[in-house]
This record gives structure tokens, sequence and C-alpha cells, in this order.
């Protein structure tokens, strides 16, 4: 009887409802013939309805970051209103229990959502307070129970969510301090399929950092054992495309234009990417950068040609898909090398304008002086 009241005490603490309730349904067994018999029952009840409540939570947050995911390759409206019930809902059930385990998975959740809506960012650094309150307090559940493997298996979160949350701001001094912690940490991260999500959502920010700070070593850290020893499963769509990405547009900053172009080819052949409208688009423009800038003129009109027919019948929304188109074309004519150059600089200047929109496209591409150059000169490699 005193192990089992021992045992009650730990599981409350470490807020394990599933195994509480089978002590509560001994306990209440147990006492079947005495007054404390109702009390175990109740209890035994309570933790039965908390329990559920955690599971549905656990299928909320799992089916919201999915969800996202799929967000983020489609752009679409129909599928933020979703994230955003998800997200609702799950604050819903949190808010009915006092618990660190829920918690910590709104919050999680809670945080990505910030950092990757649009219309969420432009109010994010007034948060930082309240952010960096939040991961505190979670790395402090994490540390105060050692014995969960739960917690154990996730504790990296919170460095990966102050990156996420810096890169975000453009607080790039903050930043580099949690992507050296990350950096150590990720040949385990990746080891754990259940971390696929965060490590997926890692490569993406390190994509956002190198726009602001150009620094390739922090970009290209571990893309070669990525590419060698971990297999993300194509089944898994978002984590699938945006890895695949993350190798091309490496390759990309690196100035290996022929293995970018080659390992976009490489997704665009293993995955189709009609159902996701927006990355296809995506993945056809920056393909037919890299063969602008190697001087491929029949294959980047080739893709243009097949962008135009898949874009015909589309809204406004890919107005800068179609600019792009267009100054690939201009690129690719033959014209006088510095008019031709200050035309492209132009013309890239307008597109970026252009680009901010719900469904900007290669947004992850920063060009400089020497790829417009290159995309100018008709003497091509």
């Amino acid at each position: 009887m005193r192990a089992l009241r021992e045992l009650e005490k730990q599981l409350i603490e470490y807020d394990l409802n599933a195994e509480l309730i089978l002590v509560y349904k001994t306990l209440a067994q147990l006492h079947l013939y005495s007054e404390e018999y109702d009390s175990y029952e109740t209890k035994f009840n309570k933790h039965v309805a908390f329990s559920l409540a955690v599971s549905k939570a656990e299928g909320v947050f799992f089916r919201m970051i999915k969800k996202l995911g799929v967000y983020q390759l489609n752009g679409q409206e129909s599928d933020l209103e979703e994230v955003i019930m998800m997200k609702r809902e799950l604050s819903n059930i949190c808010e009915l229990y006092d618990s660190h385990r829920l918690y910590v998975l709104y919050n999680v959740a809670r945080i990505y959502y910030l950092c990757n809506v649009p219309h969420k960012l432009d109010g994010l650094k007034a948060r930082e307070i309240e952010i960096e309150a939040v991961l505190q307090k979670m790395t402090k559940i994490f540390d105060s129970y050692p014995m969960d493997t739960f917690y154990q298996n996730i504790k990296c979160i919170t460095d990966m969510l102050y990156f996420e949350y810096y890169v975000r701001t453009g607080n790039i001094v903050r930043a580099d301090y949690y992507l050296q912690r990350i950096h150590q940490q990720l040949p385990e991260m990746t080891e754990k399929h259940m971390m696929n999500f965060f490590v997926v959502q890692f490569l993406r920010s390190k994509i956002v950092k190198y726009q602001i700070d150009s620094n390739i070593d922090h970009l290209q850290f571990y893309a070669d054992k990525l590419e060698k020893y971990c297999d993300f499963n194509q089944e898994e769509e978002y984590h699938f495309i945006c890895v695949k990405r993350y190798l091309a547009i490496v390759r990309f900053y690196q100035r290996d234009f022929q293995g970018a172009a080659r390992k976009i080819n490489e997704l665009r052949n293993q995955m189709s990417l009609k159902q996701h409208l927006y990355t296809d688009i995506d993945s056809k423009l920056f393909q037919a950068l890299q063969y602008c800038i190697l001087g491929d003129d029949s294959l980047c009109m080739q893709i243009i040609s097949s962008l135009k027919r898949q874009i015909r019948e589309q809204d406004a929304e890919f107005e800068s898909a179609r600019f792009l188109m267009k100054l690939l074309k201009t690129a690719l004519k033959p014209a006088d090398y510095r008019r031709k150059v200050k035309k492209i600089a132009e013309m890239w200047t307008e597109f970026e304008a252009l680009n901010s929109g719900s469904c900007p496209v290669i947004a992850y591409v920063k060009v400089d002086e020497n790829i417009i150059r290159r995309m100018s000169n008709p003497i091509k490699d």
C-alpha cells in the first residue's frame, strides 16, 4: 500500500496519467470496503478523463505540425485555416488542466506557428520577453524530470525554438549562439524519427539566416552527412521535399549551379509535386535559374514553356513567377552586355518587390553582382 502511494506521488509529479489510472484503479480495489474507496474511484475517473485529454492533445499536436508542413508546401489559406483551428483546439484542451506536459505541447506548436505564419511575423519582435519566458520554463521542466524519456528525447527542441525565433526576428548574434549548440546535437537528432519535422524547420531557418549574414560555413554544416546517412521517407512529403531542396540550395550558394540543378531535378523525378502547385512552380523556377546561369538555354526555355502552360489559368497569386520567367527569357536574349547587366539587375529588384505576396517563389535565393553578370553574359561556360 505504501509503495503504491509513493508511486502515486511520483506519477503526479511526472504528469504520467496513463500510469496513474492503473494505480488509482488498484488502490480503489484495495479499499473496496473502506471509506477511501469513493475518493480513489473519483481520482480514477478524473485521471481517465485527463489521460484522454492528453492523448487528444498529442494527436492534435502532431496533426497540426503535419498540416503546417502542408501549408508551407501549398501556401493555401484553407490549410492555414486548419492550422489555426487545430492550434485553438490545442489551446482549449490545455486550458482545462494544469499540466506541464500539455504546456510543452502547446507552446512548441504555438512558437512554430508564430514563426511560420506570415501575418504573425510583424509582431514577433515584440514577443521576445514572452517567448524567452516560455522557453526558460520549458527548459526547467525538462531538467526537472530526468527520468521522463519523452522529455529527454525532445529537450534539444528549446535550442531549436530559440534559433527559429531569433532568425525570424533578425537577431543573428543570439541565433549564432543556439546554432552552435544545435550543430553539436544534430547527429543525434537526425537519428530520431520523431525529430524530423523539427530538423526540417531548422534547415529552413538556416537558409533564412544565410540570406541575412551570408555565412556559408553555417549553411553547409552537416549537409554532406545529411545527404549520405539520413533517410527521409517520401511518404513524409514535407520533410522529404524540404531536405532535398535544402541540399540543392546549399549547392547553389557553393556556386555549384550544375549540382543545384541536378539535386532539384532528382527531387522532381523522385516525387510528383503536382498536388503541391506552389512547390512545383517554385522548384521548376529554381531549376530554370540554374540553367540560365549555366547558359543552357534550351533546358531553361523548356521549363519556362512548361510553367507558362501550368499557370496560364491561375490567378494573380503567381504574378512574381510570371515576372521571373520574363526575367530569365530576357537574360537568354543576346544584347549589349553592359546594358543587359543593368537591365537584369533592375528587373531583379522589381521581381523582389513583386515577390512579397502570399506565394513568393524562390524566396530563398539571394543573387549578387556575380550571378547577375553570369546570367547576362552572352558567352556562357
